[in-house]
């Protein structure tokens, strides 16, 4: 993520799930800090540029630790097939995607949270997450498993909103729309991050990995432009702050599974005769998801079609001594 922060447009490319970078764009937004980079900011909490896994997950959880947060580490063994096959079925539904590596902790941590040995759970847990296929898949969970613990469920706004609610009592003249839509499973933050993307397709540094960068925040500022002026409604179904964070997103995860394909498809993004048919297949992808409420087929089938000229081309340059 840094080099994409290197540039003058990266806050055009919206927020992240990242929370440090997220934290970053908001005191620089507010002028708290200036004239400080990401990669200074985050030496700034012992993260150096070298820093191997153990040494990062080390100072994240001495940060924790300080703010009263304890590690806890899963140890049993559970059957995930048939939770596994829930999430599947309401991803489904949804036209959504998870790599098998997000599918299968999703499932671990259902069957955490439902395990009823009291020695697991000595207080009814509560779990926080913006994840939305969660919500659907607990009421699933709770019918196919009547005995199991039960467990909350928040957004992280709207557990702060609950414990902020019990501090007063509530009245008629008290419930508004807004005390209202708390009760509501539906108020759940955007989870599509455009930024998330990309930073493991594109290379900023690269003369095409730059000039796709800039074009996609290009596309998705004007998105936020019309969005605000009230030009365009995003549509409800929409899980980032604009419909291209969900159609790269959706586009990116498809192939992210695909072994044989994930590299071709990545290479798409290094070939300077292929930008302005990429470009044109994503705008056009935007357009239609804003008339149908979801990204279509020809999306993956004109990228299908790409990564099979790719390929081609590859064998055709390996035929002749090229590679």
């Amino acid at each position: 993520m840094i080099p994409f922060t290197n540039l003058p447009s990266f806050q055009k490319l919206g927020l992240s799930r990242n929370v440090f970078y997220n934290f970053y764009l908001f005191l620089n937004e507010n002028c708290i800090i200036e004239n400080k980079t990401f990669t200074d900011f985050l030496k700034d909490f012992g993260f150096e540029k070298n820093s191997n896994r153990k040494s990062i997950l080390s100072k994240v959880e001495y940060y924790l630790n300080n703010v009263g947060i304890d590690k806890h580490i899963i140890k049993k063994r559970y059957d995930l097939n048939k939770t596994q096959e829930l999430f599947q079925k309401e991803l489904i539904a949804s036209n959504r995607f998870k790599t098998k590596f997000s599918l299968n902790n999703d499932a671990i941590m259902t069957e955490f949270l439902s395990d009823n040995d009291v020695e697991t759970h000595p207080l009814q847990p509560i779990f926080i997450s913006w994840d939305k296929t969660f919500f659907k898949v607990r009421s699933k969970y709770f019918q196919d498993y009547p005995n199991c613990q039960r467990w909350f469920l928040f957004t992280p706004s709207k557990l702060i909103d609950h414990y902020a609610m019990l501090d007063f009592s509530i009245d008629s003249e008290t419930v508004t729309r807004e005390l209202l839509a708390l009760v509501s499973d539906e108020i759940i933050g955007n989870t599509h991050s455009l930024i998330d993307s990309i930073t493991w397709i594109l290379n900023p540094n690269d003369e095409i990995g730059l000039e796709y960068t800039n074009r996609l925040a290009e596309i998705r500022d004007n998105e936020i432009h019309q969005i605000k002026k009230n030009q365009i409604i995003l549509p409800d179904e929409t899980e980032g702050e604009a419909v291209i964070d969900d159609v790269f997103y959706k586009l990116t995860s498809h192939y992210s599974e695909e072994e044989n394909d994930i590299e071709t498809f990545k290479s798409i993004f290094t070939k300077q005769e292929l930008f302005e048919t990429v470009i044109d297949i994503l705008l056009r992808e935007v357009e239609n998801f804003y008339i149908n409420k979801n990204v279509s087929d020809e999306l993956f089938t004109d990228f299908d079609k790409l990564i099979y000229e790719v390929k081609e081309e590859k064998e055709q340059r390996i035929k002749k001594g090229i590679e």
